[in-house]
């Protein structure tokens, strides 16, 4: 059995497709360990729960957001590809047309990117100031579910 070495991971940085890869990769983990640490924070000190209902709240979040990647997934890989079915002739024809309505997938991702920047946080300050009456913890629910969607 032969092992990469060091090497072999250098030279295969050295591509820009890879290198960025990884610092997205990166940056991405980097910000859901964030995400996830504010959350302890604001569940418990914010929304006031307890161990217990802390657990409750971040498992019922926790179904939502997992739904949401097991249902986006394959709706996300059909539009990737169909962006790139021009390249590639056994992709051509129903998917192609899909293409032609969608923007490139780097201004997609930058819009989703600059959305997630914006409008979770904003759903978290402004839900509860909506209603006396809004349920919490529900808008932190809301927010990890805007949060994993952009």
């Amino acid at each position: 059995e032969r092992r990469a070495s060091p090497r072999e991971f250098i030279d295969i940085l050295r591509k820009p497709a890879m290198l960025h890869a990884t610092f997205v990769r990166f940056w991405h983990s980097a910000a859901d360990t964030t995400a996830l640490n504010f959350s302890m924070y604001y569940v418990t000190f914010v929304d006031g729960c307890d161990s217990v209902e802390r657990a409750k709240w971040m498992t019922i979040a926790g179904l939502f957001v997992g739904g949401l990647d097991i249902m986006l997934t394959p709706l996300w890989g059909y539009i990737f590809s169909s962006q790139s079915a021009g390249e590639r002739p056994a992709l051509q024809g129903s998917k192609s047309r899909v293409a032609c309505f969608l923007p490139p997938m780097q201004d997609l991702c930058c819009a989703f990117h600059v959305l997630g920047a914006a409008v979770p946080p904003l759903l978290l300050r402004l839900l509860p100031a909506t209603s006396q009456d809004f349920p919490r913890p529900w808008e932190w629910v809301i927010y990890s579910i805007a949060v994993r969607f952009c």
